[in-house]
């Protein structure tokens, strides 16, 4: 619609009448349907020579800066041939600090090798862009060396690389070597008429996540060769080849595994048939190829190495194979990241104003949201949970920032009433500085987000330790955190196997001034005493146990979907987990009837499958752990009512299916410690006051559970239950709306709410005197 009304303005008004000058008043939403549109028409283009288009770029990039997205449509054959190299130069000034994607297609062919040169040093300068795509015939070993050369003389040019799409007539394995350099490609997109010593070129690329090489060669002979062996991914395109010859080739078992395998096969090689054009995108990054399994970790906005060069492996519970390799941050690495959120929240993050940090938070946001479903995916393979499971907590996660986005711009202060004539009284909030966060396995994605949301609101910065077996979901949030803008060192990253070394080396370090750590009470109690060192700020969200107490007055349909839901979220490992379920003995057949007739449906099984209700647990220690409990609750009397028939000694796929266990008594580890498991364990009480002092029996108060619908009996149990939040007549109580956080040796501090953001500041207290008072004596 646009297009076609910018046409006929052109037409009749000419460029005189529809003033380039009038583009900076166009609102931001709408600049780049307009400009394409005005770019694309005949009538436009046959009215603007390149002047213009140089006072467009100019215009566009002052007003529009951070959201304009142009399009330069080059037709090959007509329109804008006119434009000069000159223009194209004029173009990478204007807009070189931030541009995120470029697509350079033919246009290079027409241009001296002298431009050609400096076209290619030009862009090997760029720090900021992501997806490059060079399209041109003569492209060679020595282009190649042009445009790398400047990345090992500027550590920052092209550090940001991630997708390089070439296309032309030929490389070697020279060329690899070249383009090896850029550190952070991950996805490579090679289209070549000739391709010299394939075997060595594509063995070169052997630790990249994606890689698509269409040649005149048949994939046949190179898959025959193993040319492409140690390739994890490879990019999908149209092929007659059948499931069977991908297991043949690759001993792949099921279909499943083809779907991860993507083979190009090109029959026949054609130098872009379709028009091709030159696009060059500001701040907007769309991230074409998206990444999954990273094999740096982030610090300082850079993805790095760990200083030894020390990896460890990550794997899927589901399936035990190998997902990927990660960095095995030390100290030295720990150091560097502290260092950089020092430096940035000096000078960059904490001198912003809210509104401004904001907006950030907001884009964060959005680009979470938009992309749910690959973070989803990435959460599943390295967790387990099933997929709709995961996207749910991506969905979580997300709304913390949110929330806190908004409460960015509330950190309010407060002036104080005086007992001095001359003097005023202030209390002003600023934020407590470079903040620590150790967080658990079970949540990868919102555990991070629910401290990183009021942490940067507040103006702080963070350091993050993720939990070993699920480094991949921090660092998928990373890469989006770039893209919304956050400056470099605001967040950093140490995956590691170290956790103590890391953990303590955190709570000790004197630039640390907050830490915050989700896991369990164990662990809780030793970082709490290492940060008496220093004194520091410390959030505590440890152990749950939590008790689900169902009366006799209870709706038991609403009960047992209250409990499957609370009970078996995430395979009954999470902190909140229904551990105990207490029932009165005048519902108590009923209630275990139909709450094993529930558990029996339940499906157990890969994440990514949609039958899937459970997934795995995430390890083997997890594993064993669970039968240990069923164990100990057999030898003391304990009834199986169903499932509890798994063994020791798995190495991989650690399925569980859901347990019942009745005829639990107290002295039980499943009724004294924390399960971590899908396993229910019930416990028949007579009385309120006796499921009361069962409830309250144990050392840590997290959350707790009841269902009656007697109301009087509602607020007496709630009120007497010594935990740090109540579900009444709900499974599931997670909000960002409410103050998460227990008593007791469940720890201290609130997540979420209008609450969470003050464990983030620091109240200042400002005392003004020497003011002039009224001069009385004349009145």
């Amino acid at each position: 619609m646009i297009p076609s009304l910018v046409e006929l303005a052109s037409r009749i008004l000419g460029k005189y009448f529809l003033s380039i000058e009038s583009l900076r008043y166009i609102p931001d939403e709408f600049v780049e349907k307009i400009f394409n549109g005005y770019l694309q028409t005949k009538a436009s283009v046959s009215i603007l020579n390149e002047q213009d288009l140089t006072r467009i770029v100019k215009i566009l990039t002052d007003y529009h800066g951070d959201l304009f997205c142009t399009s330069f449509c080059y037709y090959t054959n007509n329109h804008l041939n006119f434009l000069t190299a000159n223009f194209y130069f004029h173009l990478f000034k204007c807009v070189h600090t931030n541009l995120t994607e470029l697509d350079f297609s033919h246009v290079l062919d027409k241009y001296s090798y002298e431009e050609k040169e400096r076209f290619l040093n030009i862009i090997g300068q760029m720090e900021t862009i992501e997806y490059l795509r060079l399209t041109y015939n003569q492209l060679n070993d020595e282009d190649i060396r042009l445009l790398t050369a400047s990345h090992r003389i500027q550590s920052k040019a092209l550090c940001n690389l991630h997708s390089l799409h070439l296309q032309g007539n030929h490389l070697t394995n020279r060329s690899a070597r070249f383009l090896k350099s850029l550190t952070t490609l991950d996805t490579l997109y090679i289209s070549l008429l000739s391709l010299y010593d394939k075997s060595q070129f594509i063995k070169e690329f052997e630790n990249l996540y994606e890689c698509t090489c269409s040649v005149q060669k048949s994939w046949e002979e190179i898959i025959n060769r193993g040319w492409i062996a140690n390739i994890s991914q490879l990019q999908f395109s149209t092929t007659s080849i059948d499931n069977s010859f991908y297991r043949k080739r690759r001993r792949i078992d099921n279909d499943d595994t083809i779907v991860l395998i993507k083979l190009v096969r090109f029959y026949k090689i054609n130098m872009y048939l379709v028009k091709s054009s030159s696009l060059c995108r500001l701040n907007q990054s769309k991230h074409l190829f998206r990444r999954t399994f990273f094999n740096q970790t982030y610090i300082n906005g850079q993805w790095v190495s760990s200083q030894t060069g020390e990896t460890f492996k990550v794997y899927n519970p589901s399936t035990g194979e190998e997902l990927g390799s990660v960095p095995n941050c030390n100290n030295q690495d720990a150091e560097k990241a502290i260092q950089a959120a020092y430096d940035t929240f000096n000078n960059k993050w904490s001198i912003k104003t809210g509104k401004e940090r904001s907006v950030i938070l907001r884009k964060f946001n959005d680009l979470i949201l938009k992309n749910k479903n690959h973070l989803g995916k990435i959460l599943t393979a390295e967790m387990g949970k099933p997929l709709k499971e995961a996207v749910g907590e991506i969905v979580y996660g997300a709304s913390y920032i949110e929330w806190f986005a908004e409460e960015a711009k509330r950190i309010h202060g407060d002036v104080l009433p005086v007992a001095v004539a001359n003097r005023r009284s202030f209390v002003i909030r600023q934020p407590v500085g470079v903040c620590g966060f150790i967080t658990p396995w079970n949540f990868p994605s919102s555990m991070i987000l629910r401290k990183a949301g009021p942490a940067l609101a507040a103006g702080c910065t963070i350091v993050i330790k993720p939990a070993e077996d699920t480094p991949y979901s921090c660092l998928a949030l990373c890469d989006l955190a770039k893209e919304a803008g956050f400056p470099d060192g605001a967040i950093n990253v140490l995956t590691s196997t170290r956790s103590a070394e890391i953990g303590k080396y955190l709570c000790e370090h004197p630039l640390i001034s907050k830490m915050s750590f989700t896991g369990s009470t164990e662990v809780g109690k030793k970082i709490m005493a290492m940060c008496a060192s220093t004194v520091k700020k410390i959030s505590l969200e440890l152990g749950g146990n939590a008790p689900f107490l169902i009366f006799n007055s209870a709706d038991i349909k609403q009960a047992v979907q209250g409990a499957m839901a609370s009970k078996f979220r995430a395979s009954g490992q999470t902190c909140v987990c229904a551990n105990r379920i207490l029932v009165q003995d005048g519902i108590y057949d009923e209630f275990v009837a139909e709450f094993t007739k529930k558990v029996k449906e339940q499906n157990v099984g890969d994440g990514l499958d949609d039958k899937t209700q459970l997934g795995p647990v995430i390890n083997k220690d997890q594993y064993e752990r669970v039968i240990d409990f069923i164990d100990d609750a057999r030898k003391q009397g304990a009834t199986i009512v169903t499932g509890g028939n798994e063994k020791k000694g798995k190495n991989s796929g650690f399925f569980v299916q859901p347990i019942v266990v009745t005829d639990v008594k107290l002295s039980m580890r499943v009724a004294k410690e924390e399960i971590f498991g899908p396993v229910a364990a019930l416990i028949k009480f007579k009385t309120e006051d006796e499921a009361v002092k069962i409830a309250n029996s144990v050392d840590v108060g997290l959350a707790a559970y009841l269902y009656s619908q007697d109301l009087s009996q509602v607020w007496r149990v709630a009120e007497r239950l010594q935990t740090g939040m109540v579900g009444i007549n709900e499974g599931i109580i997670s909000s960002v709306e409410a103050p998460f956080g227990g008593i007791k040796q469940s720890g201290f501090g609130r997540e979420g709410s209008k609450y969470g953001i003050d464990d983030y500041v620091n109240m200042k207290y400002l005392c003004m005197g020497g003011l002039k008072d009224v001069d009385r004596s004349s009145q």
